[in-house]
Order: structure tokens, then C-alpha cells, then sequence
């Protein structure tokens, strides 16, 4: 609660990785400043306290940064102010703050990079370090809680591990910089403590007395750090998180979690299915536990037999369990299919298909017209199309040539195996007339509109142009699509459209 009359509410948000939200609501419970995000990281063991500013110190472990512990001032408006200022550089827990009358921030909490040893540091309100970090208990400390008294001084109440979990308490004397001598108040395993001063000056110290059925208890002792009442019962049976605060009229209010009281419902219980998997019988066990402490309410048995849909095992889908058609059903001119997959038969896994997809073929037909012996072998081109090139083979199939992979492609499809001995009777581009002794010009002429590959050597392949009966390398894609468009014979379009 702030001086203002509003309420500063800050949490671990579970549902965003446990990132350091704070709301601020009035007193009729409206929201007056939206949630805002204090630590992106994993945040826990969060402390807040109003100073006397009005600003809010937020103390808390920040888990994406090893656990170290940080603090952050902000404005009751929601602005922040200051931080975050690393108070401890190692892991950090049971984090415990108030501010001393001279406004200073005293913060407690647990090293656990010094052997868990309960600790304490001092910073003024711009950030700045008054006192270096200092040792209150050598030993591992647990449930810190901290009290500003009326006198400036400290009072610190914790659980010494070393000393059996006794509840014990430690005043700091902030005008002497001292520690007085550990007093314990509770001769038992004391867990959840929560301490705060009274209007008398006395502390008023709740806790677990896990020593007594773990009953929540409580006791008050004066400023001397002498026992004024006696350990009280609040509540009898276990009692787990204790949270304690004065009020105006100067009385305590208590808030716990009675863990007797607690009913069961259907989040507090798990189940595992055994076998883990519906059986061919369908039939499983539903093997139940309980995962939360609670009494009454829902309930189940430990092991129950329910039914069960048994569905059987699918087989790994592979090539066989897929078929396909074309569209259209012939490579049409553009060079281009749709391929429609389908599955066929039951599976799940393994091989998979699109629904469809688009995939090079090869155009070709078979062409009847008066042409027909002057083209064979020839390339031609729709000069008053858009220069498309197709070669007719010397069967009559026309193939359409594309882009320099499909003409490739093609060229190499219609190629004939040929031995080197007979390729060199052809003469290659460069040879002029004829002109080399080892060549055979009537058997070029035979051969002319063909392609060959050198199948004795590397497979490479060569066009025999009708018009000069010589041999064109063609090489690479590219080089042979140059090839086939220099050498192609123009046609017009009524002629091409009569093929």
C-alpha cells in the first residue's frame, strides 16, 4: 500500500518466461497504471518497499543474469527512476528490504556463492553503495525477513541451518555499524518467518514451527532483543507462506496458506496412462497422483481401468504409397507440367509430396506436312513470334529447345553414339572445304541434321548442320543454345502453324 492510496502489486509472470511485472491499482481495485515489465528475465524472490518519497524500491533474483541480485527504483507514476543496480554478485536468495530513518536502502538476503551465509548491504536512494556487503550469519541462512525499527535499527530474523533450522534473530545497531548477539526464538525447524515492528517498538515475529505439526506461531520481543510474549498458536495444523503487515490502528494483519484446509480440485491431481499407447484389447490404466498438498475436494483412485479407441499402427510412408498425374498430359510448348501428387493407402511419415507442383519436361510431336524432308535435321525459328527455337530429329519430332538447360537437355536426348574413327570423317566448323585429308564429305552429307556424341571419349556432343554437312561443338547449356539459334532457319508463322 502506498501513501498515496494506491496499491503496488509486483510479480514473476509465468506466462511471459517469468519476466518482473508491476501493476499499480487505486483503492476501489481500479488498474491505474498498465503492467510494466521491471526484469525480462527470470525473476524471483521478489521484495518491494515504498520510500519515503514516495518512489518504489523493487529487490529481486534475476535468473538470466546467474542469478545475481538486483534492485530498481521506480515513480509511483510507473517511471522509472533508477537501476537495475547489481546489489549482489553471485546467486542470490531470500531477499529481504526496508529503508533506515536516514532514507538509506538495507537490503538482507542469502549468498549462495559464499556458502549460503546470510548477508547484508547498504545503498543510499541515487544507487550509490554506503556499505560494502557484510556478513550477519556465518553459516547457511534461510526465510530472512527484516523489520525498520522506531530507533534506526535492524531487527533480522532467519532460519540457521548450522544451528539445527532455529528460528534466531539479529538486531544491526545502524548508529554503532554493529551486530548484536543472535538471539533464537524458536528451539525448533522454523520456516516462513515475517517480522514487523508494533506501535510499542516491540516485533511482532511470525513463522512455521515445523518442530510443532508445523502450526503457524508467533512471538514478540522488545527493541533490547528481549522476549516479551511467549510462542502462540494462530493457526494449528500446516501452515505454509506467512505474510505480515501493521495497521493504521496498529494492529497485525496476517495472510497464510492453511495447507489443512486446502481442498482438492482437478489441477491437483496427474494421471499416467499404462501402456502409453490404446491397446489392440482397448483397454489402458489410469494411474492417478496427487501433486498438490490438499485435503477433501476431488478425488481419484490410485489405478482405474478405462476404454480406450485403438487405432493400429500406421507404416512408414515411402515411394510406393504415392502416385502422381500430369497436367496437361503432354509437355505442352511452354516446357512446363503440373505434377498432382496423390497419396494412396494408409501410412504416416517417411516420403512425402506436395499437393502439386511444377516440373520441366520436354516438348516434342511428331509433325506430317509437304515440309516435312526439307526440315528434318533442321532448327527453326518463329521469327514473327518471339524467336522460339525447336528442333525437328530426322524421325519427324519436333522438340521445343526453351532455355539453354531445356535445349541442352534435348540436344543430348537426340544424340547418337559415335566412334571417334568415324566422327573425325566429319569436318568441324572451323575446316574450310573439306579441305583435311581424313575427312569423308559423302558421309558428312548422310549424316547431316544429327547430333553425335563422342561416346569414346567424354560423350560430348556435335550438331551436323544440313546446310554445310559440318560438325558443331556444342559444350556447355549455354553454348549449345547459342549454337542451335545462329544456326536455325527462320519460318513464318503460317508455315509453323501447318506442322
Amino acid at each position: 500500500s502506498l501513501a498515496s492510496d494506491y496499491i503496488f502489486i509486483a510479480y514473476s509472470d509465468a506466462g511471459n518466461s517469468n519476466a518482473g511485472i508491476f501493476s499499480i491499482y487505486n483503492s476501489l481495485g481500479n488498474l491505474a497504471v498498465e503492467p510494466i515489465i521491471f526484469s525480462n528475465s527470470n525473476t524471483a524472490n521478489i521484495k518491494i518497499i515504498e520510500l519515503t518519497n514516495g518512489n518504489i524500491v523493487i529487490a529481486y533474483t534475476n535468473s538470466g543474469n546467474l542469478n545475481y541480485g538486483e534492485f530498481v527504483i521506480y515513480g509511483n507514476n510507473g517511471v522509472k527512476a533508477l537501476g537495475p543496480i547489481e546489489f549482489n554478485q553471485g546467486e542470490t536468495d531470500n531477499i529481504s528490504i526496508v529503508e533506515l530513518v536516514n532514507e538509506n536502502i538495507f537490503i538482507t538476503y542469502t549468498n549462495k556463492a559464499n556458502s549460503d551465509y546470510g548477508e547484508f548491504v547498504i545503498y543510499n536512494q541515487s544507487g550509490g553503495l554506503v556499505l560494502d556487503p557484510a556478513v550477519f550469519n556465518a553459516g547457511a541462512t534461510e526465510s530472512i525477513s527484516t523489520a525498520e525499527m522506531t530507533n534506526d535499527n535492524v531487527f533480522i530474523a532467519y532460519a540457521n541451518k548450522v544451528n539445527s533450522n532455529y528460528g534466531e534473530f539479529i538486531i544491526y545497531d545502524t548508529n554503532l555499524g554493529e551486530l548484536l548477539a543472535p538471539v533464537v526464538f524458536n528451539l525448533g525447524e522454523t520456516d516462513n518467518i515475517s517480522v514487523k515492528e508494533l506501535n510499542n517498538e516491540n516485533v511482532f515475529i511470525a513463522f512455521n514451527n515445523k518442530e510443532n505439526f508445523s502450526n503457524g506461531e508467533f512471538v514478540i520481543y522488545n527493541y533490547l532483543g528481549e522476549e516479551v510474549s511467549g510462542s502462540k498458536v494462530f493457526i494449528e495444523g500446516d501452515t505454509g507462506n506467512i505474510a505480515i503487515t501493521k495497521t493504521l490502528s496498529g494492529y497485525i494483519f496476517m495472510a497464510y496458506s492453511d495447507i489443512n484446509t486446502i481442498e482438492c480440485i482437478e489441477s491437483d491431481w496427474e494421471y499416467s496412462l499404462e501402456p502409453a499407447q490404446c491397446p489392440s484389447s482397448g483397454i489402458q490404466n489410469k494411474n492417478w497422483e496427487l501433486i498438490s498438498e490438499c485435503a477433501g475436494g476431488v478425488s481419484h483412485p490410485a489405478s482405474e481401468e478405462i476404454s480406450c479407441d485403438y487405432t493400429p499402427e500406421l507404416p512408414v510412408c515411402d515411394d510406393s504409397n504415392w502416385s502422381y498425374s500430369l497436367e496437361p498430359d503432354q509437355c505442352p510448348g511452354s516446357g512446363i507440367q503440373t505434377k498432382n501428387w496423390e497419396l494412396t493407402g494408409e501410412c504416416a511419415g517417411g516420403v512425402s509430396h506436395p499437393g502439386s507442383e511444377e516440373i520441366k519436361c520436354v516438348f516434342s510431336k511428331v509433325i506430317k506436312t509437304e515440309f516435312l524432308d526439307k526440315l528434318k535435321g533442321r532448327i527453326i525459328l518463329r521469327v514473327e513470334a518471339s524467336g522460339e527455337a525447336y528442333y525437328i530429329n530426322n524421325s519427324g519430332a519436333m522438340f521445343y529447345l526453351g532455355r539453354p538447360a531445356d535445349a541442352f537437355a534435348v540436344m543430348r536426348q537426340q544424340g547418337i553414339g559415335i566412334k571417334n574413327s568415324d566422327l573425325e570423317k566429319i569436318a568441324v566448323d572451323s575446316d574450310e572445304d573439306y579441305a583435311n585429308t581424313n575427312t569423308d564429305y559423302n558421309f558428312a552429307v548422310s549424316h547431316k541434321g544429327k547430333i553425335f556424341l563422342q561416346v569414346e571419349a567424354s560423350g560430348e556432343a556435335w550438331y551436323i548442320y544440313p546446310n554445310d554437312s559440318k560438325r558443331y561443338y556444342l559444350g556447355r547449356p549455354a553454348d549449345a543454345f547459342d549454337v542451335m539459334r545462329n544456326l536455325g532457319l527462320g519460318i513464318p508463322e503460317d508455315n509453323f502453324n501447318k506442322l
